[in-house]
């Protein structure tokens, strides 16, 4: 048992000297991989915000449309046993004059809230785009900052980097490290 302990612990500890002997990165190389994925996250952000700002009222329109197709569905409910059935003459004549307008009605209230619908769904499936790329350049940029972290470790740089509170600050503290502060 103790040489296969031995056996593991010099394969590991040969494996850590020989990263650190590994070439990280040149710092440019990783100073711009960096500053790519915070351009990248930005961009995200800036698309998620004018969405935002694009559609301000999204929910309570929703919540309008799904009110709307609600009473419509009561009103149709309503109606429906008087609009119904078989009747002789006279009385089905009547009953059609009162049920076509309303039918008339609730198909245009029907095709209104389908308009709507649509409208409200493609605002929100471009939500869903923006939003998924926030959080692909998010990772991007967190694998990006990983690099950046290896490489100032094994160069002994940026020890300042990793404290940072938000992965946006830490990218940009290795930034300013490696790059020595130039943009």
């Amino acid at each position: 048992m103790r040489v296969a302990i031995g056996v593991v612990t010099v394969l590991f500890l040969s494996a850590l000297c020989g990263q650190a002997h590994a070439q990280p990165s040149p710092p440019s190389a990783v100073v711009q991989d960096l500053k790519d994925g915070l351009a990248r996250l930005q961009d995200a952000e800036k698309k998620v915000q004018d969405w935002s700002r694009k559609n301000p009222t999204y929910e309570r329109d929703n919540a309008a449309v799904q009110q709307a197709e609600a009473r419509l569905k009561a009103e149709v409910g309503e109606v429906m046993p008087f609009c119904s059935g078989t009747y002789p003459e006279p009385e089905f004549r009547r009953r059609k004059a009162i049920c076509d307008p309303k039918f008339e009605r609730f198909r245009q209230v029907q095709a209104s809230n389908r308009t709507e619908r649509s409208r409200l769904q493609a605002a929100y499936d471009s939500y869903q785009a923006a939003a998924a790329e926030r959080a692909n350049a998010r990772s991007a940029l967190n694998l990006k900052k990983a690099e950046a972290r290896i490489n100032a470790l094994l160069a002994g740089n940026c020890p300042v980097c990793p404290t940072q509170t938000t992965p946006e600050a830490e990218a940009q503290c290795y930034i300013a490290c490696w790059d020595g502060g130039r943009r």
